[in-house]
């Protein structure tokens, strides 16, 4: 047993964190599909008043989500030993392209979600805000932001793919 082990206090994680999420996460991503078809009815049907783009926005963001739920919660069902980089997977995807793809996967829907809600709400904001307002921000001015935010979170993911790696006592710690 090592003393980084107790330092962490990893066995909490293995005693009641882990087997609390592999009954929760299949549960929650059974539970939330309902929910999120709710969302795309009202949508389609409820918000004629508003603008196409604020709608076609809100449309990508409850789908990327979506994805996300169903890809964390039934396929990926990853759990992370933080701060190390240990990552346990017991979905069933993980056995075919490995965890460190699948956690990539999950970057990717995090990112995307991240980024189409934010474009949301600066349309959001244009439609609030009165076209002469100094409030206003510009088309370019919105996509370098954007652009920005999306650059920054990519760039994580791949100084962690870069980055990542065997930790030596990763399936003691597992166990």
């Amino acid at each position: 047993m090592s003393s980084q082990r107790l330092l962490y206090r990893y066995n909490l994680d293995r005693d009641y964190f882990v087997p609390f999420l592999q009954i929760f996460q299949p549960l929650y991503g059974v539970a939330i599909i309902p929910l999120h078809m709710t969302a795309f009815c009202l949508l389609i049907c409820h918000t004629k008043k508003w603008a196409k783009s604020i709608r076609a926005g809100y449309l990508l963001t409850q789908m990327i989500m979506l994805g996300d739920d169903l890809w964390t919660c039934l396929l990926f069902r990853g759990y992370i030993f933080l701060p190390n980089p240990i990552a346990m997977c017991t979905g069933p995807v993980c056995g075919w392209i490995g965890p460190t793809n699948s956690l990539t996967m999950e970057h990717f829907f995090m990112i995307h979600a991240i980024g189409f809600f934010q474009l949301s709400l600066f349309l959001m904001q244009q439609q609030v805000a009165k076209l002469n307002s100094s409030y206003v921000i510009p088309k370019w001015a919105q996509l370098i932001v954007v652009g920005l935010i999306y650059a920054a979170l990519w760039a994580n993911v791949v100084a962690s793919i870069l980055t990542s790696g065997d930790v030596p006592d990763a399936a003691a710690i597992v166990e």
